[in-house]
């Protein structure tokens, strides 16, 4: 192969290179500032805090319970059956 082409495909990857790592830059930065920004950016001072949430387990299901029932709704979320579970209720 001619000698020309080798320093192309090396001056090529190298910017390919270059960009790809600026481009990484770029989404840490992207990230930092839209999608992870700090909490005093998101939250003005007159907001009210939202209530403190719990994860309980019962059974197959797992609730999310705000410390203030009264005020807000549960996250229910229903786990998966474990193999022996299943087992145990098939025999009885």
């Amino acid at each position: 192969m001619h000698l020309g082409m080798w320093e192309r495909l090396t001056d090529a990857l190298f910017w390919l290179q270059v960009g790809w790592i600026v481009s990484g830059f770029l989404l840490m930065g992207y990230l930092a500032v839209k999608v992870f920004p700090r909490d005093s950016d998101g939250q003005s001072p007159s907001a009210p805090a939202l209530p403190k949430r719990e994860l309980i387990t019962l059974g197959n299901y797992r609730f999310e319970v705000p410390s203030d029932v009264s005020t807000s709704r549960c996250n229910i979320i229903e786990l998966p059956q474990r193999k022996s579970e299943r087992q145990r209720s098939l025999m009885s």
